[in-house]
């Protein structure tokens, strides 16, 4: 399905730029070179006059930038009856405030050209002009531009991206055609951002929502200041901040693609892989020259950074890796054989187009997730049951209310005391039985009372030493408890006995637990492997996932289980 979502985008890329392409059939009269000189005067704008000293230079050469120049180009329009009858108009897009002049009459400008940044005010940067028809000649006309640019923060490698003849309203045409697919592109996005951030509002865990959502934002964002030079007419000092926010918007959804794709199939190598990332894409936007070429270099380190990330995870096996390298791969190419072309029309179609893989990618793994959670939430709901029942067997209340029989009859203050017991004791179990993690201060406090309980119980003395011990880590609850009931059930203690707690923090950020059990009364080496230690491992597991160890085994005359969790 995500792959046939790729295909879609590639086949209706493919028509709207055809379209585009067949947007006029009439002729254009081509403006190859044009003829340059910096100064000013009002004579260089007619017809008859000789310009044969001027620089010549490709037009996209123009530098108005710091000064006052004169730009002239011969046009001969070519001789067909359509051209002949169609509307004609000069096209301008420049940094520049300018005056258009053709065969020496002016036709119109944008801003006022002056020597200086005082003379000058600064005009739009898209303009269409139109020649009136009784200043068209057969065979050469001249078009005469006097342009100037004071009011650029920065100097830019080519501040004229537009200067041409043409059916009058074509070549705006065929510019929105072009960008029909990023026009497209925007419902899209703006869906993706809404939908994955209510995602991750009602499941703050859940990154990869998260992540989507703020790159469908990022790209937004780079894809709605894209689309205001088209939408909107600015005057040229604010092609700048457009431009800033383009490329501020690519390098924030390049990390952020980067970033979920890492999370997805290489997250064991995420500092390594985010670092190249930033790496990567802040050299393109400091050290290449021009927003254009900054931009396409900031999409490109992107795209390698998650052609690596999905190759780990096909080397892991993993779900879509390498559909997501393929596409992030030929979008490379793409990109590398059409640096400029990409960027500006094809660009927001194509990430679409990866963005739907990754929106569904991201709809199936939350639909696991959800069965996963589901599954947990069942199995906590046994284990709350399991723990309480452990504490409400038969056996257990019969031999502590015998006992309390007992204490009442020979000292009823001892008995009274038995019953505060073991009411706090099922009264810690109440309060913890829904909860996956408790205070260890809690978890101690619950054992001293089953302690007590068994104290009251067999007439003996027994206690638990946590002499040193940090209680402000947290654990499972019960596991400690559950551990010191298999102690009790397994051992005869004819004279009761302390059992040890001992914690240390081990490298890597883990915390680890032993209790030390007395042997007596008992086979040494015996394993205790019943259902307190897979309540145990249960509870564990619903905390941590895979991330604990948990071991038990004889160590002299002490029976050690020993617990290693990540620190709280």
């Amino acid at each position: 399905m995500a792959g046939l979502l790729v295909v879609g985008a590639a086949a209706a890329l493919a028509a709207v730029s055809s379209a585009a392409g067949a947007a006029s059939d009439l002729p254009t009269p081509a403006i190859a070179t044009v003829k340059v000189m910096e100064g000013d005067d009002a004579l260089w704008a007619a017809a008859e006059f000789d310009d044969r000293g001027w620089e010549e230079m490709r037009w996209y050469r123009i530098d108005p930038q710091g000064r006052l120049v004169w730009v002239r180009a011969h046009v001969s329009l070519p001789t067909a009856p359509a051209l002949e009858e169609a509307p004609l108009a000069v096209y301008v897009s420049a940094l520049a405030a300018y005056e258009v002049h053709w065969n020496g009459e002016r036709i119109g400008g944008s801003g006022t050209p002056g020597a200086s940044e005082s003379l000058e005010i600064p005009g739009k940067l898209d303009t269409v002009h139109h020649v009136p028809r009784r200043l068209v000649r057969k065979g050469d006309n001249v078009l005469a531009v006097r342009m100037s640019s004071f009011h650029l923060r920065r100097v830019l490698a080519g501040p004229v991206h537009l200067l041409a003849v043409g059916e009058y309203g074509a070549l705006h045409h065929q510019a929105v055609l072009r960008r029909l697919p990023a026009f497209a592109a925007a419902g899209a996005l703006l869906l993706g951002a809404v939908y994955f951030a209510a995602m991750f509002f009602s499941d703050r865990r859940d990154r990869g929502s998260l992540l989507l959502s703020l790159l469908s934002l990022a790209a937004l964002v780079q894809l709605a200041a894209e689309l205001s030079r088209v939408v909107f007419s600015y005057e040229y000092p604010l092609h700048i901040l457009r431009l800033e926010i383009v490329l501020a918007a690519a390098a924030a959804s390049g990390l952020l693609l980067g970033a979920y794709v890492v999370d997805l199939y290489a997250v064991r190598h995420r500092r390594a892989l985010m670092a190249l990332a930033l790496a990567t894409i802040g050299a393109s936007a400091l050290a290449v020259p021009g927003f254009d070429g900054k931009t396409a270099y900031v999409i490109l380190s992107a795209l390698l950074v998650v052609v690596v990330a999905a190759a780990i995870g096909i080397r892991a096996r993993l779900r879509g890796a390498a559909i997501t390298m393929a596409v992030a791969a030929g979008l490379a190419v793409w990109l590398v054989s059409r640096p400029f072309g990409f960027v500006d029309q094809m660009y927001y179609l194509a990430l679409t187009a990866l963005l739907l893989f990754l929106f569904a990618q991201q709809v199936a793994l939350l639909r696991r997730t959800q069965s996963v959670r589901a599954s947990a939430e069942l199995r906590s709901a046994r284990l709350e049951l399991e723990l309480l029942k452990r504490q409400i067997q038969p056996h257990f209340l019969m031999n502590s209310l015998t006992a309390v029989a007992e204490w009442i009859e020979s000292d009823p203050a001892t008995g009274v005391r038995m019953i505060e017991a073991l009411a706090g004791e099922f009264g810690a179990l109440a309060a913890m039985s829904d909860k996956t993690l408790v205070p260890l201060a809690d978890e101690l406090e619950l054992c001293r009372r089953h302690l007590e309980v068994v104290s009251y119980r067999q007439d003996r003395v027994f206690a638990l030493d946590s002499d040193g011990v940090d209680v402000s880590g947290r654990l499972p609850p019960a596991t400690l408890h559950t551990l010191l009931e298999n102690a009790l059930t397994h051992n005869a203690y004819a004279g009761g006995a302390v059992f040890t707690l001992e914690a240390a923090e081990s490298g890597g950020g883990r915390s680890s637990y032993r209790l030390r059990s007395p042997f007596e009364g008992r086979a040494r080496g015996r394993r205790r492997d019943g259902r307190g230690h897979a309540y145990v491992r249960a509870r564990l597991r619903e905390a941590f996932g895979d991330d604990w160890s948990f071991a038990a085994a004889p160590e002299g005359v002490e029976w050690v289980d020993t617990i290693e969790i990540p620190r709280a």
